[in-house]
């Protein structure tokens, strides 16, 4: 089976396919004789070049997402590295306090999912932010209130970075959507038109060949 051509290759091929249908006039002509004159080709070359808007948008959008998943990921990880030791010092520090252990969200294992994780910071400094005898508890294991206060601000520089990266995923998402659907219209009419081409150009070799050269993918 022959290698699945990229979709930048396939645009390429499209590309040149109409402008050659445009400027061959004899190939224009016979074409022309099944339906395909200059109004059917201009409907086909509007499909192309609505891909080719929906693709860029699409490179352009994946590219942001990358951009803000990397920033929501530097953000998050420096956030929960030292969330992760603050934690385990709590845990040492409220053992047989149940109730404090809970309130906190110290049971178990810190969760996983990003939200989640989130969430249980913001618990976290939070408690601790408004319950003065805890962060007093906290103090020699050097969680004050200046450093709750640093977390919860980087909280909020993380929240707002996950925030933009999941819009821009959602973004994205719907731009590849888009993107699929101006493929599928254009390989639909291309394949039409080629079906077409064979029968017209059936007894002019190779007429059909500069055609078929930019179809196959």
């Amino acid at each position: 089976m022959a290698k699945k051509s990229s979709e930048a290759q396939i645009i390429q091929n499209y590309g040149v396919l109409f402008e050659n249908v445009k400027k061959d006039t004899i190939l224009a002509t016979e074409l022309a004789e099944y339906g395909y004159d200059a109004t059917a080709i201009t409907q086909g070359e509007s499909l192309y070049n609505t891909l080719l808007a929906k693709y860029s948008t699409n490179k352009t959008e994946t590219a942001e997402e990358t951009t803000a998943y990397a920033n929501f990921s530097t953000h998050f990880e420096a956030l929960v590295a030292v969330y992760a030791i603050d934690r385990k010092k709590a845990k040492i520090v409220f053992k047989g306090q149940p109730d404090v252990v809970k309130n906190l969200e110290l049971v178990g294992n810190a969760p996983v999912r990003n939200a989640s994780v989130l969430n249980s910071i913001s618990v976290f400094y939070n408690a601790l932010q408004n319950n003065a005898a805890w962060l007093t508890s906290l103090n020699r294991l050097r969680i004050t209130a200046t450093h709750v206060n640093e977390q919860l601000t980087k909280l909020a520089t993380t929240q707002s970075a996950y925030a933009t990266y999941a819009q821009e995923k959602g973004e994205s998402q719907q731009a590849t959507q888009d993107k699929n659907k101006a493929f599928d219209d254009v390989i639909k009419w291309v394949n039409e038109f080629y079906a077409v081409a064979k029968i017209a150009l059936e007894d002019k070799p190779q007429l059909l060949e500069s055609v078929s050269k930019w179809v196959r993918s």
